[in-house]
């Protein structure tokens, strides 16, 4: 009778800290699952709460590891990020928990990804219709301003327009000094003409 008790003792005894170890409930993505596209992270959910310290996910795809930063622990889930832009394909997740007594838990699964990841960093943005239109110069119908006329066509013009006046004045001037000068040597004639009658 002693003897049964005390190997019932053992027994009891070498299975309490076995079930003080974590396990793995269930992960997102699921072992074997095709996913519509690359998730932002893994989810594993634990029976119980996980430590931070030893606890590790790696998560391995066509390009390798996609993996970013530590694990985040909330109460019993683990959940790791992973790059944003990570190509579609065929994923190994290989995790290690630590249990809450410090007793390492690991395992392995994999899960498919039809489509790549959603990045979600921006390309250079393109420059706004009022930016483009403040840096474009100044158009009528399409085509540019003319350029204004240059100095020297201006001050060429006025000179040939004075010119062809002053002359035109000077040619007049000339008409007028020889008609007059015709009539008063007209006018001497006639004089010289009645002095020699008289």
């Amino acid at each position: 009778m002693l003897a049964s008790l005390a190997a019932a003792g053992l027994v009891l005894t070498a299975a309490a800290p076995a079930s003080a170890h974590d396990s793995l409930v269930s992960s997102s993505p699921a072992d074997g699952q095709t996913v519509a596209t690359m998730p932002d992270s893994i989810v594993l959910t634990m029976n119980e709460a996980a430590v931070a310290v030893g606890t590790r996910v790696v998560v391995i795809g066509p390009d390798g590891e996609v993996q970013q930063g530590r694990p985040r622990l909330s109460k019993n889930t683990v959940e790791q990020a992973l790059e944003p832009s990570a190509p579609a394909g065929r994923y190994t997740v290989t995790w290690r928990v630590t249990s809450a007594d410090g007793h390492p838990v690991s395992g392995t699964f994999s899960f498919t990804a039809s489509a790549a990841g959603e990045s979600t960093s921006s390309g250079p943005a393109s420059p706004t219709p009022s930016t483009t239109a403040a840096s474009a110069p100044t158009t009528v119908s399409g085509q540019a301003d003319p350029p204004a006329p240059g100095p020297t066509s201006g001050i060429s013009t006025g000179e040939s327009g004075q010119s062809g006046t002053s002359w035109a004045v000077w040619l007049v001037l000339a008409v007028l000094v020889l008609a007059g000068a015709g009539a008063t040597a007209a006018r001497l004639r006639r004089a010289q003409g009645n002095r020699g009658r008289g």
